[in-house]
């Protein structure tokens, strides 16, 4: 059996995320594959590059204003046959303390739903 290698609880589910602030390296609306208090993964049109420094704003449904986050590329995918051209593993690297906590709400409850 293999070993779980991740810190955080992750989730699978599309939300709604976009450069904050706009016109940034993110030029349009990308979705989350899945997400943690760690990271995400984004599926998006934009190519970056590795190392890549992106504030984001993250849409939860229980919110009308977007978490604010500070992530770094960490991986890029190319995808044939998809909607999206990419899917960039971002790893989180500032996050206040109350978006960690509204954050990790979210996902206890979305856990805890199933």
């Amino acid at each position: 059996m293999q070993e779980e290698r991740r810190k955080n609880i992750r989730i699978d589910q599309k939300l709604t995320i976009v450069p904050w602030p706009s016109k940034k390296i993110i030029e349009n609306p990308s979705v989350s594959k899945d997400i943690s208090t760690g990271g995400v993964r984004l599926l998006t049109h934009e190519k970056m590059p590795l190392g890549t420094i992106l504030e984001l704003g993250i849409y939860l449904p229980e919110f009308k204003k977007p978490l604010i986050v500070k992530g770094e590329v960490l991986a890029l995918e190319e995808l044939e046959n998809a909607m999206f051209g990419y899917m960039a593993r971002i790893k989180f690297v500032e996050v206040d303390y109350d978006t960690r906590l509204q954050l990790l709400s979210h996902i206890q409850y979305c856990v805890l739903r199933v």
